[in-house]
This record gives C-alpha cells, sequence and structure tokens, in this order.
C-alpha cells in the first residue's frame, strides 16, 4: 500500500518540518512506502518565499529582512532534500493526478485545516480524492474554536467524507461533534509519538561545553526573558537565545540559523528551557528537561502547551507574568511517562489501524 501525507512541509518553520518528519518517520514503520505529497499551497508559499516578504512589507524594511529570510529558506530547503521523504511536486492545477497514485491519504498534522494558513485550501481537506475509503486525519487542527463565517457547510460536508477523522485540540474534537455530528478522534503531535531514541540520533548537539539555559519562543514573550536573567545568575549558566534576529536583545548570545537538527540538539543538551512555543514544550518533555512555560505572550494565551502540560501533570511549571515565580522541584519523569504512555499508545494504534486498511 501508498500512503501520501498532505502537510505544512514546505513553511520556514522547526515545528512544521519536524512534526511532518515525525509523521512520516512513524507512518513509516507501519507502512515503508509512505511519502509526503510535495504539494505547493500558494498562501503558505506567500508566507514563507524570501522574495514574496517585498509583496507584504514596505521595501525599505522588506530589504533589512530579506537576508535573513533567504538564509532562513536555505535553510529549511536542504533539509526537506535531506530528511524528508518528498513525491513529485503538485499544485492545485494538478493535484488530482495524485489520487490514481496513492492507496491512503493522510491530512496533518498542523493547522492544515486553518483559513488563515492555508487560505482555504480544500486541498488539506482532500477534496481532490472521490474515495472515501482513502481519506484519513491525523492530529490536524483549524486553528480556531468555531467556523468562520460562511466555511461551516464546506468544512462538515468535505471532512463527512472522511473515513476517520483524527484532531489535535481538544476544542477542535468538540466542535467537529457539536457542530458537524462527527466523531473525531484527539491525538498527540506525531513529534510526541516518535521514539526519543530517534530524536537523539536525529540531534546535532551544539558545540559548547559550558551549561545553559535555553530561550526559545514563537509568539512574542512578557517575562520570559527577564526570567532567564534572573536565572541566569542564580545558577551561574549561561543563556543562550535560539533566534536568528541581529535586532532582538542583543545583549544576548544567540543562536542564529539553526538547522531542524541543530534546532534539536539545543534542547537536548539544555539544562533549562524557557519558552512560550507547543514544541519547544514539546521537546522540553521528550528530552525530560528542567522547563518553564510562558502561556500569556503579547499576543495569545497558549492553549496546546496548557493542554500538554495537563497531560503531562506539569502545570507548577508555567511561569507566572506577575510574580515571575514558577515551581523549580524536581520533576518526576516516570510519572510523568505514565501520564504521556497512554496518549502514545491511542495514537499509535490510531496510525496503526489507518495501515492495515
Amino acid at each position: 500500500m501508498k500512503i501520501g501525507i498532505l502537510t505544512f512541509h514546505r513553511a520556514s518553520n522547526y515545528g512544521a518540518v519536524l512534526q511532518a518528519y515525525a509523521l512520516s518517520e512513524v507512518v513509516r514503520e507501519f507502512e515503508p512506502d509512505t511519502e509526503i505529497i510535495d504539494y505547493y499551497c500558494p498562501e503558505v508559499e506567500m508566507c514563507h518565499y524570501p522574495k514574496n516578504v517585498f509583496k507584504r512589507q514596505k521595501f525599505l524594511s522588506a530589504g533589512i529582512h530579506y537576508y535573513g529570510k533567504c538564509k532562513k529558506y536555505g535553510i529549511f530547503e536542504s533539509f526537506r532534500g535531506r530528511k524528508l521523504k518528498l513525491s513529485e511536486k503538485y499544485t492545485r492545477e494538478n493535484i488530482a493526478f495524485a489520487s490514481g497514485k496513492y492507496d491512503l491519504f493522510i491530512s496533518g498534522s498542523d493547522q492544515v485545516w486553518s483559513k488563515k494558513y492555508s487560505g482555504m485550501d480544500t486541498t488539506y481537506l482532500l477534496d481532490f480524492e472521490k474515495d472515501s475509503a482513502k481519506k484519513y486525519s491525523y492530529a490536524a487542527s483549524f486553528g480556531f474554536t468555531s467556523f468562520p463565517e460562511g466555511t461551516k457547510e464546506t468544512y462538515e460536508s468535505l471532512l463527512k467524507r472522511f473515513s476517520a477523522v483524527s484532531v489535535r485540540e481538544k476544542s477542535a474534537e468538540e466542535l467537529m461533534k457539536n457542530e458537524c455530528g462527527i466523531d473525531a478522534f484527539m491525538s498527540l503531535d506525531p513529534t510526541l509519538i516518535l521514539d526519543r531514541e530517534k530524536w537523539r540520533k536525529f540531534a546535532k548537539l551544539p558545540d559548547r561545553s559550558k551549561k545553559y539555559i535555553l530561550i526559545y519562543h514563537v509568539q512574542p514573550p512578557v517575562s520570559l526573558i527577564n526570567y532567564a536573567k534572573k536565572l541566569s545568575a542564580e545558577t551561574g549558566y549561561e543563556i543562550v537565545y535560539l533566534n536568528s534576529s541581529y535586532t532582538s536583545h542583543r545583549e544576548l548570545n544567540h543562536a542564529r540559523f539553526s538547522s531542524p537538527e541543530e534546532f534539536v540538539g539545543w534542547f537536548l543538551n539544555a539544562e533549562y528551557v524557557l519558552t512560550n512555543s507547543f514544541h519547544g514544550t514539546a521537546f522540553s518533555v521528550i528530552f525530560h528537561k528542567n522547563l518553564v512555560v510562558e502561556l500569556k505572550t503579547k499576543l495569545s494565551t497558549n492553549t496546546r502547551s496548557r493542554d500538554l502540560l495537563a497531560i503531562c501533570g506539569l502545570g507548577a511549571r508555567v511561569l507566572d507574568p506577575k510574580t515571575m515565580k514558577v515551581s523549580l522541584d524536581p520533576i518526576d519523569w516516570n510519572k510523568v511517562e505514565e501520564r504521556l504512555s497512554k496518549e502514545r499508545t491511542r495514537s499509535l494504534d490510531y496510525l496503526r489501524g489507518i495501515c492495515k486498511k
């Protein structure tokens, strides 16, 4: 059987490419003839292709960011060629030809059903495939808790043609049940179901002998940087700021333009991890790190990290933005793994069941 995965693998984003890698590796364990469909979504390309920065920003501002965009894009292009098993190139115009080349399709993980990120591209809802028996999702996300105006009918009609729907968040599971009458299955992010030892082998360790506190954020932090400086003063560990910017917090020691393998390596070797990112939280859990999570950023609240911490029983590791206090008591990782193992087993059983169809 040949399986095709549709996901956001072309995004120049660590979480996007690492979840794509993890899902394809796990599915390949059940069905070796598995590949990621190299689909070019116009909205994703607009967000991540370097030259498109000139379409979204004023010329001077775009010029300043262009070099970094090019370097980052090259790093992720290299990773895709090196680590992802990709199909031939597809676009919206020719994706229908993929129907006859695969026995089964999996849409997900990531926010592949988000109107914001895909531009309501129904390719990720597998509308090009007419055979419902071939249509599945894994840990797919909408990125919203209620359907945007005028979209419910499209989502409902297309998702009812899936053989099984797996989503990433509890809110998506409830949305499917309450609004569409679909019984969806909540699954773990693919990074959390790939074996830890495989991540260790995947990682490229930093050339650094001193112990360090790793900062990694996606959304603008509130208290994370100040808490890192406080923790550094208390422990004597230096700070490593995993951020490619040349203007943000120049007083910190930056780790710029890391490859995805180096990204994972920074987490593997850290003494502490301070993050407001879901995948920052996930890799801290995978490698049993001393983690501190900031849930409320300047733009939003990270509900995904909140849910993961709840599953793991690590709610005490949330940084209070007002008092800048958090529990640093030793974590019982055996208990954490006991809690996670049930979710891993459920998620893996779901994928295993798909591959045996």
